[in-house]
């Protein structure tokens, strides 16, 4: 089965006016964090790749891989719409001196999945084609059955943390401070307004 999916997707207009700066990477933590060398750690917005911290599968080989392009050099980052996050990193979007940028690169090895959190949705479209691709190929995370998207149908209470769903929205509700999205067999999804 082909589609999209990620989480947190709210249809909001990017800035078009993106500022873009050199660095030097010191410390690629993970995947999708790494710590330049003046301090800052920057998260790469838009994607997420297995944790290191739970032993996820895939997750040494998502930071080797983005440790081999960019540690102890020099990149591009253009920081997010929204660019600090709830862990005081810096939201950015990361390119080679080239021109490549690592989050298409890490999503078109399948070693990361989309997830847009508004209002940084700038390169959702590139990046949901680059997933896609990776996922229909089998490569990487998409090649394990724990990252394949599961039924709502087949969900349970016990079923927790960072997964993927696939399901029919049967019924939206507007809430005060969340908008929910009531799939099949008592699945619902908050996102908050």
């Amino acid at each position: 089965m082909t589609g999209l999916w990620f989480f947190l997707v709210w249809p909001v207009v990017a800035s078009d006016t993106a500022s873009v700066r050199r660095a030097m990477v010191e410390v690629v933590i993970d995947g999708d964090t790494v710590t330049l060398d003046s301090g800052e750690t920057i998260r790469l917005a838009g994607i997420n790749t297995p944790e290191i911290k739970s032993g996820q599968p895939f997750a040494a080989v998502a930071q080797q891989y983005l440790e081999q392009r960019v540690h102890n050099r020099q990149i591009l980052v253009e920081n997010a719409t929204d660019p600090v996050d709830p862990h005081d990193r810096t939201l950015a979007y990361l390119y080679t001196l080239d021109g490549e940028s690592l989050q298409l690169a890490l999503l078109e090895a399948g070693l990361a999945s989309v997830i847009v959190i508004a209002p940084n949705d700038r390169h959702l479209d590139e990046y949901a084609a680059a997933e896609s691709r990776a996922r229909i190929a089998g490569k990487g995370i998409w090649s394990l059955s724990i990252y394949r998207p599961r039924h709502a149908m087949t969900m349970t209470p016990k079923d927790r943390g960072y997964g993927f769903v696939r399901g029919r929205v049967q019924r939206t509700v507007l809430g005060k401070k969340w908008f929910e999205f009531h799939l099949q067999h008592n699945f619902v999804i908050f996102v908050q307004r």
